[in-house]
């Protein structure tokens, strides 16, 4: 306990040195966030009741808003998160209804530091070489999770964490959950993605090239099927509405030929789901779907303002004396948060896709391909996971379309000064 405490008070010092740099913050934060999720999962605390991994998300969140005290031109608000400014509002309301005001507030924290790193990024970026730093930091900040998801498999030792029984060769890394781990790393390939579009040397692209084989590598040991399903479906989906600049049939080809190298790794995982245990099978989309069926009747409750934002686990346990996670995020908001906190998320995502398709997007298409890529991906992993609730995966994702809106708006910007 005490070496967690030294060494996140030490990152926290650093970025409180940050302060008044709103690209060095966010590059401290993206890179070591990761690394201190174990710290989160075992439950580390300071002063007994701070949990430890929240010290870097607080931080943060002051930094983002603070820095418009003093910064001309310094933007907190764009229409693209409009919506999760909203769903924060929205949510909050809840705490008139929740059973545990210490989730709420723990939740809140989580959706206010995704707003907070939408802030930074985009306030970040000023130019080409910008973009290009950050992009790096997201590369950068995969590096050491893979490595140790890489030692995991080579070991056995993945999910060790939670005990013996639990370890195995499917991965889990620093993030020290499978799907956690899955979602951060196709955050990561998207961002891969654009710089390599972007690079304008070959070998920066084999470079660049690299990185993705680890991160694709490493996704493929990770056993996510969700995620799996979603980024393939995502890069296809969003190919034809760039099929000027994105040779479709080479990427169906691409895809065709990772899928054949992965394929014993694919095979099995997707057999499993006929494996018959003494609870039925491991078909897992199955008991999903069965579980939320039983949530259904939870949205009665209380339809306008929820029964209270973070609280799934003793709202159930009250109500049907077993707690779960729900792996839906829509049906999960609407229970925890409310219509309105759901009908914002809906907004959110369906406001970034259609910005990304009925604006010029071939203006940069290095960068909105990948873009519209993970929003697909982000909108239909929700489906099937809580994923808005991960405090590193979610941040990742709006930093990147905060990235992706303030490249386009300097584009337009560059546009308009020529003409």
């Amino acid at each position: 306990m005490l070496f967690a405490q030294a060494v996140v008070g030490s990152l926290a010092a650093i970025l409180l040195l940050l302060f008044f740099s709103p690209m060095g913050s966010v590059s401290w934060y993206l890179l070591t966030r990761p690394l201190i999720q174990p710290y989160a999962s075992l439950g580390y605390s300071l002063a007994g009741s701070v949990p430890l991994s929240a010290v870097l998300p607080i931080i943060l969140i002051a930094i983002a808003f603070t820095n418009r005290l003093w910064q001309a031109n310094y933007i907190i608000l764009t229409r693209h998160i409009l919506p999760i400014y909203l769903l924060l509002y929205f949510s909050s309301l809840s705490f008139l209804t929740t059973p545990s005001y210490v989730l709420s507030l723990g939740h809140c924290l989580k959706i206010c530091t995704a707003i907070s790193l939408y802030i930074l990024v985009y306030n970040s970026i000023k130019d080409d070489r910008s973009i290009n730093r950050l992009l790096w930091i997201y590369l950068l900040c995969a590096i050491i999770p893979m490595l140790y998801g890489y030692y995991q498999f080579v070991t056995a030792t993945g999910h060790a964490w939670k005990g013996a029984y639990y370890a195995g060769r499917r991965v889990d890394s620093l993030l020290m959950e499978y799907n956690a781990y899955g979602e951060f790393l196709c955050i990561a390939i998207c961002a891969g993605l654009m710089l390599f579009f972007r690079g304008n040397s070959p070998r920066r692209r084999w470079l660049v090239g690299s990185f993705l084989l680890s991160l694709i590598a490493s996704l493929v040991l990770s056993l996510n099927r969700g995620s799996w399903i979603c980024l393939l479906a995502a890069l296809l989906a969003a190919a034809p509405l760039y099929r000027k600049t994105i040779n479709v049939p080479l990427l169906i080809g691409l895809c065709l030929l990772v899928l054949l190298a992965a394929s014993p790794v694919l095979y099995q995982r997707f057999m499993e789901l006929t494996v018959a245990t003494e609870f039925g099978t491991k078909n897992t989309l199955g008991g999903r779907i069965a579980a939320w069926q039983s949530l259904f009747p939870l949205i009665g409750e209380h339809p306008l303002i929820g029964s209270g934002i973070g609280a799934i686990e003793p709202i159930l346990t009250r109500t049907i004396g077993a707690a779960y996670a729900p792996h839906n995020d829509y049906i999960r908001l609407i229970i925890e948060g409310g219509i309105l906190t759901f009908l914002a998320y809906i907004w959110f995502h369906l406001h970034n896709i259609v910005d990304n398709i009925f604006r010029d997007r071939y203006r940069l298409w290095q960068i909105n391909y990948p873009l519209l890529v993970a929003i697909f991906y982000f909108a239909s992993l929700s489906f099937f996971q809580n994923i808005i609730y991960n405090v590193v995966v979610f941040p990742m994702f709006t930093g990147l379309l905060a990235l992706g809106h303030k490249a386009d708006a300097l584009a337009r910007q560059a546009e308009t000064a020529t003409k």
